[in-house]
């Protein structure tokens, strides 16, 4: 996190897990990582994963070994609006705001959304 509050962008989805899935992954449970993230712009990058017109995930393919070595964002990412048009497993550069909610039925846990503002948040990387 760089002064003014802003989360370094990474070059890719790999790169912000390498970088921040450990501050990502602690969130889930820490409250002090949750408190120095909330509400923090992130840019990053990488694959897209649909879950619905509104919902989904980046990763990169790191190919160590094969295509089971894919890295997953650990967050979710969710608009408000419908996204038209998102092309799965093109690359894509979303910017967006971390938020925690907490995960049904698991208490004390929480999981990482990145809220964008539908199209305008996501830009295709040819």
């Amino acid at each position: 996190v760089h002064d003014g509050g802003v989360v370094a962008p990474a070059e890719t989805a790999a790169d912000l897990a390498r970088h921040a899935s450990g501050q990502l992954s602690k969130a889930e449970y820490d409250p002090g990582v949750r408190a120095v993230l909330d509400g923090k712009r992130v840019q990053l990058s990488g694959k897209v994963q649909m879950y619905n017109e509104k919902k989904f995930t980046l990763f990169t393919m790191k190919m160590n070994c094969c295509a089971a070595d894919q890295v997953p964002l650990k967050a979710v990412i969710i608009s408000e609006y419908a996204i038209p048009g998102i092309v799965a497993m093109q690359d894509y550069r979303v910017s967006g705001v971390i938020q925690f909610a907490e995960t049904p039925g698991k208490t004390g846990q929480f999981t990482t959304i990145i809220r964008v503002n539908g199209s305008d948040d996501l830009t295709p990387i040819q």
